[in-house]
C-alpha cells in the first residue's frame, strides 16, 4: 500500500515522505491515518518505527505527547479524536512489531530457528522497491526466505555470495510453508524451524536474468530497511543487469570448446565489497566484470579442467545448465520420469569410440550376459546409466 500524494502539496512535503522509514509509512496507512497527519508526525522527527514505538511508556503519556508536540488536541473535535486513536493504535503496533522482530532476530542468531521476515514486513519492503520499480509481478518479487538471507547479511555487513538455486521468488515461496522440527538445548522444548526455499538452477539466459534481477530487488528491498549502509547502492538492479550482460555476452557465454562445452554459470563475487576494496556493490561487480583473475578463476578454469578430465571420470565435465530441453513423455499415465533432456544428442560413441549401449541407459537396463557395447551413460560418459545421470534434472525422482 502506497502513501497516498495530494496535489497541494508541496516540495518540502515530498522530501519528508521521501526520508520516512517505509516500514512506518506502511503502518501509517494500513491504519488510515490522514496524511496531513502523518506528515505532522514525520516534521516532528516521528518518522521510524523505533521512534515511534519509544514516544512513551504507556499509552496515555503517549496521547500526551502527540497531543503537545505535533499538536494534536483530541478534545477538540471527533475527528481529532479519531486521528489520535489511530496514532496510538501505530504506536502500539510498532511496539509489538519490534519486541517480535528482537526475538526472532536472537534465535536466529543463537541458532534456535531460521531467520523469518513477516508478511507485513515483505509487503512493506515490496511497496518500497515498486516506488521506484513500478508494479512487480511474483516471478520477480524475492521469497522471505531469500530476502531473509539478504537482511541478516545487510546487518552483519558481510555479504556472501548466493547458490542461485535460493534465489527463489513469491511464486516458488508456496512450498516454502513446510518446516523441520529441532530441539532447542536451553529450554528443553521443540519449535518449527522454517525449511529453506530452493528451486532448480536456472536452465536457460532468460532465467538468469530473472535471478539476477531478483537479487537486486532483494538487495533494494534490504536496504528500504537499513538505508544508512553506504555499501548499498540505490539502484541495485541496475547493477546486477549489468552483471547478467557481462556473463552472458561474448567474453564468458560466447566461450564454447569444439565438444560443446562452456562455462558454468558461477556465483556472484561479493569478496570486493567485504575487504574494502570497492565502494559498493555496484562498484564490486563492476570489479569483477573487469578483473582478469576472476574471469580466469570462477569461469576460464572450471571449463579448461572439464576439457581435460577423462571421460571415464565419476563426476563427470562441468557443463553449462543452459542447453536442456523437456522431453515429451510417451503415452498417457504411464508414470514415467519427466527429465530435462539435453538439447544435443545423445552421443552414440565413446571419445574412444567404443559404440554405447542404448538398452543399458533406459529404465529396464540390459539384460545381455555378454554385451558388446559400452555400459556408460550417453550424456556424461560416467559410469552410470543416463536414468541415474546427476547432470540430467529430473521433476520426479520415481525411477524404480
Amino acid at each position: 500500500m502506497a502513501t497516498p500524494t495530494s496535489p497541494s502539496m508541496d516540495a518540502t512535503d515530498l522530501d519528508v515522505l521521501a526520508k520516512v522509514d517505509s516500514a512506518l509509512k506502511f503502518l501509517m496507512d494500513d491504519s488510515g491515518v490522514p496524511l496531513p497527519v502523518q506528515l505532522s508526525c514525520y516534521k516532528c522527527g516521528f518518522d521510524s518505527v523505533r521512534i515511534f514505538a519509544g514516544l512513551d511508556d504507556t499509552q496515555e503519556a503517549a496521547r500526551q505527547a502527540l497531543k503537545a508536540e505535533l499538536p494534536l488536541d483530541y478534545s477538540a473535535s471527533p475527528e481529532k479524536r479519531r486521528s489520535m486513536a489511530l496514532l496510538l493504535h501505530v504506536c502500539n503496533a510498532c511496539r509489538l512489531q519490534l519486541t517480535v522482530q528482537e526475538k526472532q532476530k536472537s534465535e536466529a542468531k543463537l541458532g534456535f530457528g531460521a531467520r523469518v521476515v513477516p508478511t507485513t514486513g515483505h509487503a512493506t519492503m515490496r511497496t518500497a522497491v515498486e516506488a521506484t520499480h513500478g508494479k512487480l509481478c511474483d516471478r520477480e518479487v524475492p521469497s522471505k526466505s531469500l530476502l531473509a538471507q539478504k537482511l541478516e547479511q545487510v546487518e552483519d555487513n558481510c555479504p556472501e555470495a548466493e547458490d542461485l538455486r535460493e534465489v527463489t521468488s513469491v511464486e516458488d515461496s508456496v512450498k516454502e510453508a513446510y518446516a523441520a522440527l529441532i530441539a532447542d538445548p536451553v529450554s528443553n522444548t521443540v519449535r518449527f524451524k522454517p525449511g529453506k526455499t530452493m528451486t532448480t538452477p536456472p536452465g536457460t539466459p532468460e532465467e538468469l536474468r530473472l535471478r539476477h534481477r531478483r537479487l537486486g530487488l532483494a538487495w533494494e528491498m534490504a536496504k528500504s530497511r537499513h538505508p544508512t549502509r553506504a555499501w548499498l547502492p540505490a539502484r541495485c538492479v541496475d547493477a546486477f543487469r549489468k552483471l547478467s550482460d557481462h556473463i552472458l555476452g561474448s567474453k564468458i557465454a560466447g566461450l564454447r570448446l569444439a565438444n560443446g562445452l562452456t562455462p558454468p554459470w558461477s556465483t556472484v563475487p561479493y569478496n570486493l565489497v567485504r575487504t574494502a576494496d570497492a565502494d559498493d556493490l555496484a562498484s564490486a561487480l563492476e570489479k569483477a566484470c573487469k578483473a582478469p583473475e576472476v574471469t580466469s578463476t570462477h569461469f576460464i578454469v572450471p571449463l579448461t579442467i572439464a576439457a581435460a578430465a577423462p571421460s571415464n571420470a565419476p563426476s563427470g565435465p562441468v557443463l553449462d545448465p543452459a542447453p536442456f530441453a523437456r522431453a515429451k513423455g510417451k503415452g498417457k499415465g504411464n508414470g514415467k520420469t519427466s527429465v530435462l533432456k539435453p538439447a544435443l544428442k545423445n552421443s552414440r560413441r565413446t571419445p574412444g569410440g567404443k559404440s554405447v549401449c542404448f538398452a543399458f541407459n533406459r529404465k529396464k537396463g540390459c539384460s545381455k550376459a555378454n554385451c558388446s557395447f559400452a555400459h556408460i551413460c550417453q550424456r556424461c560418459f560416467g559410469d552410470h546409466s543416463y536414468i541415474n545421470c546427476p547432470k540430467v534434472a529430473r521433476e520426479n525422482e520415481d525411477l524404480e
